[in-house]
């Protein structure tokens, strides 16, 4: 658990795997698109099964939100040179 910049608490919570079986998916992000009318996207990206973690953000006591999904593609390792 970490603090959000406004105060809330914030969690992050491993979501096993997300399959992605074609190289293009639709992005956007919902609240936006619906009062906006901003129309949503593709993004490219590999196929396959890929690591996924989601944020979540605690509004008031039991009163919980997502705030953001994350895909991992690729790790990259940190190297430590002497």
């Amino acid at each position: 658990m970490k603090k959000a910049t406004n105060g809330h608490k914030l969690f992050k919570m491993d979501a096993g795997v997300v399959k992605i079986p074609a190289s293009k998916i639709l992005a956007c992000d919902p609240l936006v698109s619906l009062k906006n009318d901003c129309p949503p996207y593709f993004i490219k990206m590999p196929t396959g099964e890929f690591p996924l973690t989601i944020s979540v953000v605690e509004i008031e006591e039991y009163h919980f939100r997502y705030a953001a999904f994350r895909v991992i593609f690729l790790e990259i390792l940190q190297i430590k040179t002497s």
